[in-house]
C-alpha cells in the first residue's frame, strides 16, 4: 500500500486526492495547504490528517509519495520549495507542470532527487494515454518509416493576463513533451507570437521546429480559443504513413501510404482513456461501390448525435462523395444510447441538504463514485465551490440564499436534461428554496436530508460558525423523502443505501 500525501488543494490538487482516494492500492494520509479552510475540507472530504506546514506534515506522517500541486506565477514558482523539502525527507515526488517557471529552479530539484536517490516526476499526462501510447509503438515498429514531420496543435481559453509568458510556460509543457515523445530532441526552433486584440499577453504561438533526427515540425497554440471546441490535434509522418491523434486522446487514426485501409484506435471522451482497437475490414468502414472510396465511420461519441454503421439494412443513403452507398443505415450514437438509458432509469438530481458540519460534501462525493462506478454519468454541484464561481456576487440574507438555489437548480437541471445525474450538497434553511428546486427541476428531483444533533454539529465545525451565530435549531424537521441521522455512523453505509434507494419520492424514512 502507498502511502501517499498532497501540497495545494485548489483544483488540480483535489483532482490528485481523488485519484489516490479511488485507488485500492494507494492510501490517502496527509493534506497540506497554506490555507487552513482548504486543508480542513479537503481532509474531511477524503479522510485525510490537514496540515498547514509541509514540514510538520513530512515528520509527523509515514509518506511514500508526496503530490505538489500548488500553483504560483505561471503556475511554476512555488513548486520549489516544497518539493525540495520533500525530497530531502527521502519521499518520492510528483509535481504538477510546469516542474518550474525558472530552468534554474527545475535543474536544482533534479539535482536534489539525484543525490538523494528519490524519484522524481513532472505530471506531463498526455503522452501516458492508451492513444499515444499505441501511435508511439507503431513508430516504434517502424510502421511510419523514416519520420519527416510532426504538426501539433494546442489551443485553449484562458482570461489570464499575470505575465507576458503565461502562455507558453503554462500550457505547453504538454505540447512539447508529446512533440519530444514521438519525434525526439528538438536542436532548433523558430517562433513568432502575437497578442489577440485587447490582450498584454502573448497569447497564440506559431513554433517552427527541427528535431535532432533530420524531421521537421511546427507547434500552434493558443489561449484565445473555445475550450468547448477540441483543445489537442497532432499529426506525425513518414515514409510508411502518418497518423493523426485527435483531441488528446479520443480518436487514433493510421493513414497507411500504399493502402486504402485504416487502423483506429478510439476512446470515448465520456467514458475514460481505457481504448479500443478496431480495423476497417471489421465493418467499421462505408464502401462507396461507386467512387470505390472507404471511409471510417469512427467519429467522437461526445460530440456526434449520429453516425453511419455497415448493417443488413437496404436502405439508400449517401457516402461522403455525395454517391450513393447500399447495405448502410444511419444508427443513434453511443452517446445519445446512454443519455437515453440515463433519462428511463429515473433519477436525475439528488440535492443533499442539512445543517452546517454535517458531511453533506462527503455523502454526496461518495455517492458520485457510487454512480461512477456503475456507468451512471454524474457531476458533483458543491454549494461551497459554486459559492466562488456562478455565486460570488451573492450574499447571505434571504433574498441571496433563495437566488443561489435557483441558480444550482437551473445548472442541476440542464445537466439532468442530458443525461447526467446531478448531486447537490447545499445548506437551504427555507421550504421555498425546496419547492423552487422540485419545481424546477420536476419528476427525478430527490431531497435527502442529513439530520444530526446540534452540539455534535458544532464540534464538527470546522469554519467557526456555530460559534459566531449559536442559535438553537427548529423542532420541525423538513419533510424530505430519504432523510439519514448523522452521529456515530459511517458515511458509506448512508450512501449505500441513498444509492439503493426508490428513485419515485415516497414516505419519508431515517437512515
Amino acid at each position: 500500500m502507498i502511502k501517499a500525501a498532497v501540497i495545494g488543494l485548489n483544483h488540480i490538487g483535489l483532482i490528485h486526492c481523488g485519484v489516490y482516494s479511488d485507488n485500492p492500492d494507494v492510501r490517502l494520509v496527509a493534506v497540506c495547504d497554506l490555507r487552513g479552510d482548504l486543508a480542513e475540507r479537503a481532509a474531511e472530504r477524503f479522510h485525510a490528517k490537514a496540515y498547514t506546514s509541509v514540514p510538520e506534515m513530512l515528520a509527523a506522517e509515514e509518506i511514500d509519495l508526496v503530490s505538489v500541486a500548488t500553483g504560483g506565477l505561471e503556475n511554476g514558482s512555488h513548486h520549489r520549495e516544497p518539493a525540495l523539502q520533500a525530497i530531502e525527507a527521502g519521499k518520492d515526488v510528483l509535481i504538477e507542470k510546469p516542474i518550474s517557471n525558472r530552468l534554474r529552479e527545475a535543474k536544482e530539484m533534479v539535482e536534489a532527487a539525484g543525490r538523494k536517490g528519490v524519484r522524481l516526476a513532472c505530471n506531463l499526462n498526455h503522452r501516458f494515454v492508451p492513444a499515444a501510447l499505441k501511435a508511439k509503438s507503431w513508430i516504434d515498429k517502424g510502421d511510419l518509416g523514416t519520420l519527416l514531420f510532426l504538426n501539433m496543435r494546442l489551443t485553449i481559453g484562458n482570461p489570464n493576463e499575470s505575465t507576458p509568458w503565461i502562455h507558453l510556460r503554462a500550457l505547453h509543457p504538454h505540447s512539447f513533451d508529446v512533440l519530444r515523445y514521438f519525434g525526439g530532441d528538438v536542436s532548433r526552433v523558430q517562433s513568432f507570437l502575437t497578442r489577440a486584440p485587447g490582450r498584454s499577453v502573448w497569447s497564440t504561438a506559431s513554433i517552427n521546429l527541427e528535431f535532432a533526427s533530420g524531421a521537421v515540425g511546427h507547434l500552434t497554440g493558443s489561449y484565445d480559443m473555445f475550450g468547448g471546441h477540441p483543445i489537442e490535434h497532432c499529426e506525425a509522418a513518414g515514409t510508411g504513413g502518418r497518423f493523426v491523434l485527435d483531441n488528446v486522446y479520443e480518436r487514433l487514426t493510421f493513414y497507411p501510404k500504399d493502402r486504402e485501409e485504416l487502423r483506429v484506435f478510439r476512446n470515448s471522451i465520456m467514458s475514460g482513456a481505457a481504448g479500443s482497437m478496431t480495423r476497417s475490414a471489421t465493418g467499421l468502414t462505408l464502401s462507396c461501390r461507386r467512387s470505390r472510396m472507404t471511409f471510417p465511420l469512427i467519429g467522437s461519441p461526445a460530440r456526434e448525435r449520429t453516425r453511419w454503421r455497415c448493417s443488413a439494412s437496404l436502405k439508400r443513403r449517401f457516402c461522403p462523395t455525395g454517391r450513393t452507398a447500399r447495405r448502410c443505415a444511419w444508427t443513434k450514437s453511443a452517446t445519445t444510447r446512454r443519455r437515453e438509458r440515463n433519462r428511463k432509469n429515473g433519477w436525475m438530481c439528488r440535492m443533499v441538504y442539512g445543517p452546517v458540519g454535517l458531511r453533506q460534501t462527503t455523502t454526496a462525493s461518495e455517492l458520485l463514485g457510487l454512480l461512477r462506478g456503475a456507468g451512471v454519468r454524474a457531476e458533483l454541484l458543491d454549494g461551497d465551490e459554486l459559492r466562488k464561481t456562478i455565486c460570488k456576487d451573492l450574499g447571505f440574507s434571504r433574498e441571496g440564499r433563495l437566488e443561489n438555489i435557483r441558480r444550482v437548480a437551473f445548472v442541476a437541471e440542464l445537466l439532468a436534461r442530458n443525461g447526467v445525474v446531478a448531486l447537490v450538497s447545499a445548506i437551504t434553511p427555507y421550504r421555498e428554496m425546496r419547492e423552487h428546486a422540485r419545481s424546477a427541476i420536476g419528476r427525478r428531483y430527490i431531497e435527502v436530508y442529513v439530520e444530526c444533533p446540534l452540539e455534535e454539529c458544532e464540534r464538527r465545525d470546522a469554519k467557526g460558525l456555530y460559534a459566531k451565530a449559536r442559535k438553537t435549531r427548529s423542532s420541525a424537521s423538513p419533510e424530505f423523502p430519504i432523510r439519514m441521522t448523522s452521529r456515530n455512523r459511517r458515511t458509506s453505509s448512508f450512501v449505500r443505501r441513498i444509492f439503493r434507494s426508490q428513485t419515485t419520492p415516497g414516505p419519508s424514512s431515517t437512515f
